[in-house]
Parts: structure tokens; sequence; C-alpha cells
């Protein structure tokens, strides 16, 4: 008998976040009892009663859109389909959240990987004693939207793309 895991939830991504991404603990809000339905994408509280507005809270936030976006083809291959999930919300958390008061994890983050420059493919040389670059668009990267060239920048993003790749070039569409 194989092991299958839970569907993707607001606590395992929590520690995702801590234990694979490196997010300390005190630039996440704490864990609260709100509870994400991954069916619907929408925050309940914990008797179940839809929450009209998350406001700041990046984590629920960020998961509901990944339970949106990742490509439900995934899910049959239930592991896969949760990493996807985690990977995808993660990298829109590192894109969007604002740090917590006096932490600066996820600004320091954004500007280590240059989310803040544009990109419009993959720099396959560089010359003038590297100011000057050639940018290359593989035939796998033509379909890429935006948001797929931004994943690019972020280890999560990176994850996010090779495991969507698996299952066609629809990365997105559910």
């Amino acid at each position: 008998m194989s092991w299958i895991p839970p569907p993707p939830n607001v606590t395992d991504y929590y520690n995702f976040l801590v234990q694979q991404i490196g997010v300390p603990v005190k630039d996440l809000p704490p864990l609260s009892e709100v509870v994400l339905n991954s069916t619907l994408g929408f925050v309940l509280d914990s008797e179940g009663r839809k929450i009209g507005n998350a406001g700041q809270d990046w984590v629920n936030n960020t998961l509901a859109v990944a339970l949106a976006m990742v490509n439900s083809q995934l899910m049959a291959q239930a592991i896969m389909y949760n990493l996807a999930v985690y990977n995808y919300a993660a990298d829109r958390l590192i894109n969007f959240a604002q740090d917590q008061n006096g932490q600066t994890w996820f600004e320091k983050t954004r500007k280590d990987c240059q989310l803040n420059s544009q990109t419009v493919g993959v720099i396959a040389s560089s010359f003038d004693q590297g100011t000057g670059q050639s940018i290359l668009n593989p035939e796998q990267m033509r379909m890429f939207t935006v948001t797929n060239l931004q994943m690019l920048k972020t280890r999560p993003g990176q994850a996010y793309l090779g495991i969507a790749q698996s299952v066609g070039t629809l990365y997105g569409l559910s």
C-alpha cells in the first residue's frame, strides 16, 4: 500500500516555507487557525465560514492563488501536485509579501534575486567585459508568460516550472 499525502493545506505550506525555502519564522505571520479549502480556493475560518478578504495574510493568499493556477493534471501524482502548489505559492510569496515589522528577509531576497529588474529571456553570452549581453529564448521558453519569466528568478519558481513542464506546455492552465 502506498502513502498518499494530504492535499495542500496552510499548515504544510507554512512548514514548507520555513523548512525548505528558509523563510525565518519571525518573518511570517503566526500560523493561525485559518485553513484553506483547497477544493474551492476560499479562505475559511476554523468553523468553515468564508472570510471575505484575508488582507495582509500573504501565506493564505499565495496558497489560494497557487491552488487556482497549478495545472490540475498534476493531481494524478499527489506528491508532485503538492510540491508544485507549494513552490508556486512560495514564488508568489517571495515576489509580493511584505516583511513583518523589523524584518527584512523578503526585501533582501527580492534584491538578491533581482526581482525588480526586467528580463525577457535567458542570458546566452556577455561581452564588452560584462557590460553587454545577448538574450537566448530557447524553444521551450517561447510560450512563457511574463509570470513564467519572473518565476525563473527564484528557486521555488524554477522548481515549479520544472514540475509543470512535466505535463506539457500549458503550465498554469487548469
